[in-house]
């Protein structure tokens, strides 16, 4: 028999890539040194148990999995140890070990040592060192493989991204999410991609040169409402349509690109469009032409789930394997709104996908000082580069701003190069 064991903490994540990957069929590279679990233990604490019986069910473990409950004393050697000893001793009674596979990646770092130390104490007390092979493995968030004591490490041809592929909802249930909104693959208003970027382009050099009055015009609509019906009718409490249409004549004549929008449609879309979905739609579209020269294997934009009453959404969401890649979208050039917008997203993307996922923030800010314009002196990307690394949230965090965006509007690609290279790992 062999065993495998999955340390379960806060991010369930790892625990399944690990899990799904050692019971994936046609491994022939890496069956003698990661062989295929005949039993899985998954050891966690009373707030993880929920997470760990997530990963059973995700993966299908079958037979059942093992469960070592650590209650609330996940950080005592004692526990810990006995805890495990006492599962193999358990196992042991009903079948032959041949190897033990633990795997440390998921757990807290008290879990993770004394595991290592379970086990091997385990081995003595039961005289079986040179019958039972034992396996200590980590995924390296670097180069997306397992990692053992010796060489080499595996999958030794490419890297578990291309072996192990995840959905949001996946992430998502693992976590105990509910997903409320699975998101869409479409621009808030239906309209061409040279129209799209023409009015990025247009709205680009506007914030660029301070003229950003257009954009205030909806500001006192407050969109209130679940569904889209409630925020339709919402709007249409707020703004008369003869008032509405007057706003939107002067929007096309300083935007001619928006120029036949239809309102059949209703007044929600394009309102939002206008106040700062552009720019996820932007996004999007960037990223839709990239997936056909990447391996990206999902693209949501406007993910919404819940965990209890709690809600959240994400900007725009892409998947490369396992690997997250959370968008956090602002039209803000303030420092302290974007870096504010940035720790909250930081935040979400940690917990869902540890420090395997990557955060980028899209946001109109000055990638760095601008001679003459004294606004930028402390509003610009580097600026905000320091104060994230003083917080060490600047190792999974990167920040694309108004020159990037300018220059993928001018058919430059900038925005293009700089997401293909967060994405493939480069950056």
């Amino acid at each position: 028999m062999n065993i495998l064991i999955l340390l379960v903490g806060s991010n369930p994540l790892p625990s399944y890539i690990v899990g799904d990957y050692l019971m994936k069929k046609g491994r022939a590279e890496a069956k003698k040194a990661l062989p295929e679990p005949g039993k899985i233990i998954l050891v966690h604490s009373k707030d993880t148990e929920k997470f760990a019986k997530r990963v059973s069910n995700k993966l299908n473990i079958q037979p059942e999995p093992e469960y070592v409950d650590l209650n609330t004393d996940e950080r005592n050697p004692c526990v810990i140890v006995k805890g495990i000893q006492g599962k193999l001793d358990e196992l042991a009674k009903a079948d032959v070990i041949n190897t033990i596979h633990l795997n440390y990646t998921g757990g807290t770092k008290p879990m993770s040592l004394y595991g290592s130390i379970a086990v091997n104490e385990w081995i003595e007390k039961e005289k079986k060192k040179d019958k039972i092979k034992v396996i200590l493995s980590d995924i390296d968030p670097n180069n997306h493989k397992i990692v053992l004591r010796e060489k080499p490490d595996y999958p030794l041809d490419g890297d578990m991204l291309d072996v192990v592929k995840v959905k949001t909802d996946t992430v998502l249930d693992l976590h105990d999410m509910k997903t409320v909104h699975a998101g869409v693959q479409h621009l808030t208003i239906p309209i061409p991609e040279d129209r799209l970027m023409e009015f990025a382009y247009q709205a680009i050099i506007k914030y660029r040169n301070n003229q950003k009055q257009i954009f205030q015009i909806f500001s006192k609509i407050k969109i209130r409402g679940r569904s889209s019906q409630e925020k339709e009718r919402s709007i249409n409490r707020q703004i008369p349509q003869t008032d509405f249409q007057a706003n939107f004549n002067q929007i096309s004549t300083e935007f001619p690109s928006l120029g036949n929008f239809d309102f059949n449609q209703g007044k929600l879309p394009f309102i939002e469009f206008f106040t700062g979905k552009w720019l996820e739609d932007l996004v999007l579209n960037t990223l839709t032409k990239l997936k056909a020269a990447t391996p990206i294997d999902e693209i949501a934009k406007g993910v919404e789930a819940s965990y209890g009453n709690r809600k959240t959404e994400i900007d725009v969401i892409a998947i490369r394997g396992y690997k997250l890649f959370l968008f956090s979208c602002t039209t803000s050039q303030e420092i302290k709104w974007v870096k504010q917008k940035a720790f909250e997203a930081l935040h979400r993307a940690e917990q869902l996908g540890g420090e395997h996922a990557k955060l980028i923030v899209v946001s109109l800010m000055h990638n760095r000082r601008v001679q003459g314009n004294s606004f930028t002196e402390d509003n610009n990307l580097d600026e905000l580069k320091k104060d994230l690394a003083q917080f060490d949230a600047a190792r999974n965090c990167r920040l694309t701003g108004i020159d990037d965006l300018q220059g993928e509007c001018e058919g430059r690609g900038t925005f293009t190069q700089r997401l293909k290279s967060i994405i493939m790992g480069v950056e």
